[in-house]
């Protein structure tokens, strides 16, 4: 089975890109998660983009610089796989 996406959204996630790097950025620069998105979920793309980040630059606690090189990159920066490049068609 397939599932075709519009390009607003990352392959395998139910949320747009937009809204993934809107709790990203909460949680960066203020801490928390935002109220009205499920805390497992932002916790989850969290976990992913410390796994991510760590892979880049070895670091603990990314922050918005790193995020902005894993999207130069081309990368999902919240995804848990080993290969993180976004695929194309």
């Amino acid at each position: 089975m397939h599932t075709l996406r519009p390009a607003s959204f990352w392959p395998r996630f139910r949320y747009t890109i937009r809204t993934i790097l809107r709790a990203l950025r909460s949680k960066i620069l203020h801490g928390q998660e935002i109220k009205n998105l499920s805390r497992q979920l932002q916790k989850y793309w969290s976990r992913g983009f410390r796994i991510q980040a760590s892979k880049l630059r070895n670091r603990a606690g990314p922050g918005l610089d790193v995020l902005a090189d894993l999207l130069r990159r081309h990368l999902v920066p919240v995804t848990h796989a080993i290969q993180s490049e976004m695929r194309r068609l």
